[in-house]
């Protein structure tokens, strides 16, 4: 904990759930996760939440996970309140963080993702400080309680696949795939940006992961490693090679659920083949459509 003169920062506790929503309780129309994911997110282990108070007033709050074999402090949650925008609260949350991670052994990098609506992102010393990694489209839709497939008649042979999360770790393990799935490095789900490592993977499936992948790429990775004997051979990948084709998509599905909605996201990587571009893209939203339309029925939407 620090605190210097009237401002104190500290790690998050249940009792501070009502202040921590007073922060910014309109926030996303109140369908923000916070609201009804607080108390299993403070109490997770992979994550550690801190709220600063300024004369006792909860004035911020936010939340990081030590991911990237220790080499990354991803933070999430950050909010400040209206109030004390400006005031430099979270660069005393971000000073704590690395106090009580100084010890871990690591390179110890933050990262973090920002919407345009917070006005840290328009700074013009906030960007020469840090480095951009990506920009990406954030969209909201009007809420439906139904997803309606498309008549959808093909070559089933064809049709996408759904990848089981922890094969990612095939792809991970060979450059040259790696390379082609995800030139710049990272894998990106609902918002986490996360370098190629087979340790984050306990990681992604929390964010409720599902993968869909080209049929073409699909046979190329199934061919890689016999699941029959998953580890040993995982063991013995090379390097590079073992991929008959650089060709198809692979697209990373996540949510998460409120009582009054669910947030769904959808990446696509790869590429398509000349030609059939509309086709493969089909393929692949036609998968992620199906996975959506299943949560909902799960979930009881």
């Amino acid at each position: 904990m620090t605190t210097t003169k009237n401002i104190t920062v500290r790690k998050a506790r249940d009792e501070d759930y009502e202040a921590v929503l007073g922060i910014n309780r309109n926030f996303l129309l109140g369908t923000d996760y916070i609201n009804f994911s607080y108390h299993e997110l403070i109490n997770d282990p992979d994550f550690t939440y801190y709220v600063c108070e300024v004369d006792g007033e909860m004035a911020a709050f936010e939340g990081v996970a030590l991911i990237d074999d220790n080499n990354t402090l991803m933070t999430r949650s950050a909010r400040v309140k209206d109030a004390f925008q400006g005031k430099g609260l979270l660069n005393l949350v971000r000073k704590q963080i690395y106090e009580d991670f100084k010890d871990v052994p690591g390179e110890k990098r933050i990262r973090t993702c920002c919407s345009n609506s917070v006005r840290l992102v328009n700074s013009a010393r906030f960007r020469s400080l840090n480095k951009t990694i990506d920009i990406r489209m954030f969209s909201m839709f009007q809420p439906v309680k139904e997803i309606k497939l498309p008549e959808y008649h093909d070559d089933s042979s064809q049709d996408a696949r759904e990848l089981v999360v922890d094969d990612l770790a095939i792809i991970f393990q060979n450059k040259e795939l790696a390379n082609y799935v995800f030139p710049e490095g990272l894998l990106v789900t609902c918002t986490w940006f996360y370098d190629l490592l087979i340790s984050n993977i306990r990681h992604i499936k929390k964010h409720l992961t599902y993968i869909s992948i080209s049929a073409s790429l699909y046979d190329s990775v199934k061919k890689m490693v016999s699941t029959s004997n998953f580890e040993e051979s995982l063991g013995n990948l090379q390097t590079e090679g073992n991929i008959d084709s650089q060709q198809g998509l692979l697209a990373i599905n996540s949510y998460y659920v409120t009582p009054t909605l669910i947030l769904f996201t959808f990446d696509i990587y790869g590429t398509t083949s000349q030609g059939n571009e509309e086709e493969e893209l089909q393929r692949i939203i036609f998968q992620g459509l199906q996975y959506a339309k299943r949560v909902l029925e799960i979930e009881q939407f």
